[in-house]
């Protein structure tokens, strides 16, 4: 299942980011009362090799839904000759 979820950051990285929570797409992998973790899931170009999984603390969780899966990649059109 794809989700979003906003999460709560820590004081350190609110300070440091000027922002109080961040927000999470992925796939879930586990879910459990002290935590859940994600599958990164947003796009984007991964050269660096495969994005790391995420763990998200349950008491950090502000909001979540169930998003729909990412739409497929568009192909751009050929040049016709």
């Amino acid at each position: 299942m794809r989700v979003a979820v906003r999460r709560r950051l820590s004081d350190a990285d609110a300070h440091a980011s000027g922002k109080l929570h961040t927000d999470h797409i992925g796939i879930v992998l586990e879910v459990t009362p002290a935590h859940l973790v994600l599958r990164p899931d947003a796009g984007g170009d991964h050269r660096d090799g495969p994005v790391p999984d995420v763990v998200i603390l349950a008491q950090d969780v502000v909001a979540g839904r169930i998003v729909p899966p990412r739409p497929p990649r568009r192909i751009p059109p050929h040049p016709v000759r």
